[in-house]
């Protein structure tokens, strides 16, 4: 990431920390009690964190206002204004890949997509008539079979009984050389790649986050699954999209308060 652009650290206090995690299940945090389990952790990563960045932005338990108006000074001081990124993300549990990010992108991604003999959007209903079916028609402009398959949105869709309805909804019209499309957020990432990652063992997939979370976090790294009763992401894979495209034109209609999530 350094190597194309330029890291912010948003260094948040410790009981800052805790009091947003307090009433959440994070499997991961579960070894120690919850605080020794923050200040553990902090105490191996800060050392990172402070390697990586080029600025620090200090947050705190503050008016969101406040903490916003710290972002904005850390983000005009950013010199690293672009047209377009293409980076080269390398993994080691499978094949490395692109990650595009270019405003206006969304309009070109038919064209660019070179794989796949028919597609399968995935959205939630939220993004479906907003912008799955532009994406469609653009797909079968360029002379490439495509369809769209819808869940109904929100986090508590994010569960193996959705995941069997999506498998079962794509009803055999797909073979392995088809392609799925995550178009959407943070969830709909998780369960178009889980559900590409197990159809029929296993068929490509590419990421089109249009969330500023999905964008930062949940689209990059190949991190797919879903939520049982025992916590968040129990059940899942790791697996590498073929490729992430990003559009930034994608946070003009996004709520301000999932804009503020993808910010925290």
């Amino acid at each position: 990431i350094k190597a194309h652009s330029q890291v912010i650290l948003l260094d948040i206090n410790k009981e800052t920390i805790f009091n947003r995690i307090d009433n959440g299940v994070r499997p991961a945090l579960t070894s120690l009690p919850l605080k020794e389990e923050i200040n553990r952790t902090l105490e191996q990563r800060f050392p990172l964190y402070l390697q990586c960045a080029d600025s620090i932005a200090k947050l705190d338990a503050a008016p969101k206002e406040d903490n916003l108006s710290v972002l904005e000074k850390a983000l005009k001081n950013l010199e690293n204004v672009f047209k377009k990124k293409e980076l080269s993300f390398r993994s080691r549990q499978s094949a490395s890949y692109k990650i595009i990010i270019q405003r206006g992108i969304f309009q070109t991604i038919a064209s660019d997509v070179s794989f796949g003999n028919s597609y399968l959007i995935i959205c939630d209903s939220n993004l479906s008539q907003l912008y799955a079916e532009e994406l469609m028609q653009s797909f079968e402009n360029s002379g490439k079979q495509c369809q769209i398959l819808s869940f109904q949105a929100g986090e508590a869709s994010k569960n193996l009984q959705t995941f069997v309805e999506l498998q079962e909804g794509i009803n055999l019209s797909l073979d392995r050389s088809s392609c799925i499309i995550a178009l959407g957020g943070g969830v709909t990432g998780d369960l178009a790649g889980f559900v590409a990652s197990t159809y029929m063992r296993g068929i490509s997939f590419i990421q089109i986050p249009t969330s500023l979370l999905a964008m930062v976090d949940s689209s990059v790294g190949g991190k797919l699954g879903v939520n049982t009763s025992k916590g968040k992401n129990c059940v899942g894979v790791f697996n590498n999209p073929r490729k992430v495209y990003i559009d930034p034109l994608f946070l003009v209609t996004l709520p301000h308060h999932f804009f503020l999530d993808g910010l925290a």
